[in-house]
């Protein structure tokens, strides 16, 4: 109950999120337009913050409506089959599937409970959840053009996410028990039987109805994340316009320390995968390849409003035993990628 309580509050939380932050949005234009002419910091501010949410907003649009036709079109049970057996191997297809069916972290979560009462192995729905939102080609898509189409950063950000994910696919499953792994049965139970009323209920419906939904799902989508867009836009032209650049550089100059701090931003802007690439492309100049890496690999992975999410289906202490593991291996991953891979040119 402590666990559907911290759920239920943070939705509250989210709620109160997207009433505020779009007002927030509102007002920032009306002092751009009254003191903008007036001031350089604030017109530099208003080039990025609207040059990052006009270049994201199409991206997170696409991802959003993409991911409510497949909540309404796609049988989870064509998911299942392409599981082969065999828990390993069942693990590194489950973190490449995301390429055939591209579902973003806003909505990977009741796609992974399904898979887990279908039967699909532990490590493999956890490397799905994990690989789903950042393994796909919309990201893939958003990334290269944020990047403008440097393909070496594409190919790093992709493959660090399939790694990472296989790698605590098969951590998180050895380093919990099977008994003490999901949430009480008693819920995914009630969880099982809404969804299959609700399945039922709308099969009686007419195409234009399903239609309909899907548009619906979509919209509420982009509706919950955009929010978030607002705030990471904020913050990005926020720290470039009123903080010293010199300070910044200063402060990332060190390749561990860059990769930590972008980590932690990722965590706290609780971003779209579909979007995030361009927040960190608008540091390209003032962050290291490897602090940005840090920011793109965690952000679909894991941050605020996905932690709460796991508990809907995890015990807590899968859901912080995830949390832990995930953060680790992409960093050590990121890391280790700064001595292997030589510098690129943004």
């Amino acid at each position: 109950m402590n666990s559907f309580a911290e759920v239920q509050n943070d939705k509250t939380f989210r709620q109160q999120l997207e009433f505020l932050l779009p007002r927030m949005f509102l007002l920032v234009l009306v002092l751009v337009s009254i003191f903008g002419a007036r001031s350089t910091e604030l017109r530099t501010f208003s080039v990025v913050f609207i040059s990052i949410l006009f270049e994201a907003l199409p991206f997170m649009l696409l991802g959003s409506l993409a991911g409510g036709f497949i909540e309404e079109y796609m049988p989870r049970q064509k998911l299942v089959s392409l599981m082969p057996e065999g828990s390993t191997k069942a693990v590194f297809a489950a973190a490449a599937i995301g390429f055939v069916f591209p579902v973003c972290e806003c909505a990977i979560i009741p796609v992974v409970r399904r898979l887990l009462r279908k039967g699909v192995p532990f490590s493999a729905a956890i490397a799905y959840l994990l690989a789903g939102p950042i393994v796909n080609p919309l990201v893939a898509i958003s990334t290269a053009v944020a990047y403008f189409y440097n393909w070496k950063i594409v190919i790093l950000r992709v493959g660090l996410g399939y790694a990472a994910a296989v790698l605590v696919g098969l951590l998180v499953s050895r380093l919990v028990k099977q008994d003490e792994r999901l949430a009480s049965q008693e819920q995914l139970i009630h969880d099982e039987l809404a969804e299959n009323s609700q399945t039922e209920h709308e099969s009686t419906h007419n195409a234009f109805a399903r239609f309909h939904r899907a548009i619906r799902h979509g919209a509420n989508d982009f509706l919950e994340v955009a929010c978030f867009l607002i705030a990471g836009a904020f913050f990005a032209g926020a720290a470039q316009t009123f903080i010293h650049r010199q300070a910044i550089i200063s402060v990332m100059s060190e390749t561990w320390l860059s990769i930590l701090i972008m980590m932690v931003m990722a965590i706290a802007l609780n971003l779209c995968s579909e979007a995030d690439a361009f927040v960190a492309s608008s540091f390209r100049n003032l962050v290291s390849v490897p602090g940005q890496l840090g920011f793109l690999v965690l952000g679909p992975m894991f941050d605020i409003k996905l932690f709460f999410m796991y508990f809907s289906i995890f015990s807590r202490k899968t859901a912080i035993t995830l949390a832990v593991t995930t953060i680790t291996t992409v960093y050590l991953l990121v890391w280790l990628s700064s001595f292997i891979t030589p510098e690129i040119g943004l």
